[in-house]
């Protein structure tokens, strides 16, 4: 029932003829285990098999480094993903990195099924409860549903029993998210590996990424110091300037406005979050002893005066509570927004840098990079949790096909592991310089930019690249992107790390109750929030209206939350 993803690509065809997918170049190890641990029993070294050519030979690959899998069966897994290229003929063998992780640990993808953004939660719902879920699936996390799964049998447990031991590399890097702590300790067991967003978190607690990209040239050309942070005022002057502004360079006068985002959330973000860091979720007040809406609160009704203030003064698109499909890059780029304050990773920020120079007479020069913070010059974050997604496999699966697919988690979870998924095949897509920094080896694109690996290799899309760790870690040091970005993308969570952060409360994140569930579904603070904004008449009265006609249904919540969970 799986389907192919069959779209063919020349190009890769091609590229198989000239890497290859049997190796055929002088043998590389990639080095032994630096802790002194054996390798597990059923394993044996490489002697003549060469199943590292293309592998960084200096970095450590743990337990599975060197291990000859080409004496042992040949064995093959269904998958099914979200979102993965559909550039990739068949999956298996589809490019040199597919060919390098399979021929290495001596496996095929028999079928890889790729879902969509819209059908990815129920049809895997569907799957699992039926008994015919693929071998190996990457699964959106919802604790009620997995909860039901685990007391069901319908996903396999995955032995803890020396998991440290024979899977330390796999193993370092589930310990970077508390979300699989919570899960063993919840379920008794070991059952679904959560997907980690950064192997080394930029933050302690993590915090989101979002930062404000901004045109530089505007911000000199009006007399604003260029720095590492703004306040909601300094935007707010900034930005309305920028809105009565008519000499602007690629200014569109009386249409061009302030700040532009993707989300809605995340303009909350910037005005209201100061104010309420619980503006979006309840929390346990200690005080009272028992949790509260945090939205209710009156420090809300503050952060809606600010956001009020900057959508009458064109900070905010004067449509911008309505606006769909946004594009806040394309907005930045064609000279309609000043700033964007969007997914402020590595790779995003690098993508919003591309489209703004793609458009003629724009200078990569001309934006600038930058933290948000609160009038009080502290930066008010949220905790996120650090993880997207996890690997659960079927029940059925054999216990050789799981340990071999642990083995080979294990591996892509280390340096040199890392180091393929990120950038590529050693010695042809990078390497290393004479001072020892990594050197990218692949040919700019006609915008002076590297190409994305993810480019180069189809395969890696949603599907290699985020087996056990997302990119989103790696764009803070990758050398692909512009040295600016990356030393402002850092700047940015180093701000945030130094400001107020709220942590999570995995009681309440992992909770499931049936009038919790349905609120937590349908209440969008974004939306709700911004409608107040732009509403008729007095803001104080429309904001007490909107929390007592959401008071009846919040109480149920309340009850609900009070009643099952004890502090």
């Amino acid at each position: 029932m799986y389907k192919r993803i069959l779209a063919a690509s020349l190009a890769i065809l091609l590229m198989f003829a000239t890497i290859g997918c049997t190796p055929s170049q002088p043998s590389q190890t990639d080095g032994a285990s630096s802790d002194g641990s054996t390798t597990p029993a059923g394993t044996e070294q490489a002697g003549s098999v060469d199943v590292n050519v293309g592998i960084d030979p200096t970095t450590d690959g743990g337990l599975y480094g060197n291990v000859d899998y080409s004496q042992q069966e040949q064995l093959s897994y269904t998958y099914a993903g979200v979102g993965m290229s559909t550039e990739v003929q068949d999956f298996s063998q589809s490019d040199a990195i597919m060919c390098t992780i399979e021929n290495k640990f001596n496996f095929r993808f028999a079928e890889a099924t790729n879902l969509t953004w819209d059908n990815w939660d129920e049809t895997m719902r569907i799957w699992i409860n039926s008994g015919d879920m693929p071998d190996v699936m990457f699964y959106n996390i919802n604790y009620a549903d997995l909860s039901n799964y685990v007391d069901q049998g319908l996903i396999r447990e995955i032995p803890m029993e020396n998991f440290a031991q024979d899977y330390p590399m796999l193993n370092n890097v589930l310990e970077k998210t508390e979300i699989s702590n919570q899960f063993v300790e919840r379920f008794g067991g070991l059952y679904i590996l959560p997907r980690v967003v950064y192997r080394d978190p930029p933050t302690d607690p993590l915090v989101g990424h979002q930062m404000l990209v901004m045109r530089k040239d505007w911000l000199e050309a009006l007399g604003f110091e260029v720095k590492d942070r703004y306040t909601p005022s300094e935007l707010i002057d900034f930005c309305s300037q920028v809105a009565t502004a008519t000499d602007l360079p690629g200014a569109i006068p009386g249409q061009t406005f302030g700040i532009d985002s993707t989300h809605l959330n995340y303009l909350c973000q910037i005005f209201i979050l100061p104010y309420n860091p619980y503006f979006d979720t309840f929390y346990y007040d200690e005080e009272k002893g028992e949790y509260v809406w945090g939205a209710a609160d009156p420090s809300t009704l503050e952060g809606l005066r600010v956001m009020q203030e900057a959508w009458k003064k064109g900070v905010l698109h004067k449509e911008f509570y309505i606006s769909t499909n946004r594009n806040p890059s394309s907005n930045l780029a064609s000279g309609l927004a000043a700033a964007v304050f969007d997914c402020g990773t590595g790779m995003c920020t690098f993508g919003t840098y591309n489209q703004f120079v793609s458009v003629e007479g724009n200078d990569g020069e001309n934006l600038h990079y930058a933290a948000s913070v609160a009038d009080d010059g502290i930066a008010y974050n949220s905790e996120t949790t650090n993880y997207w997604g996890g690997t659960i496999f079927s029940p059925s699966l054999s216990d050789e096909k799981l340990t071999r697919f642990l083995q080979m988690l294990d591996w892509l979870s280390s340096d040199p592991g890392q180091y393929l998924l990120r950038l590529g095949i050693y010695g042809q897509d990078w390497d290393y310089d004479d001072e020892g920094n990594l050197e990218i080896l692949r040919p700019k694109n006609e915008s002076g930019s590297w190409p994305s690996i993810n480019s180069v290799y189809p395969s890696l899309g949603n599907f290699l690249e985020c087996m056990t760790v997302c990119t989103d870690g790696f764009s803070l040091e990758d050398p692909a992107l512009p040295e600016e970005i990356r030393d402002a993308v850092n700047s940015a969570f180093a701000i945030k790390a130094e400001g107020q952060i709220r942590p999570i409360d995995w009681d309440l994140q992992l909770f499931s109750g049936t009038y919790y569930d349905k609120f937590y579904s349908s209440m969008q603070y974004g939306d709700e929030l911004s409608a107040l904004v732009v509403a008729d008449g007095d803001l104080e009265a429309n904001f007490n209206a909107w929390v007592e006609a959401n008071r009846p249904v919040v109480q149920n919540v309340l009850d609900e939350l009070n009643s099952s969970i004890t502090k």
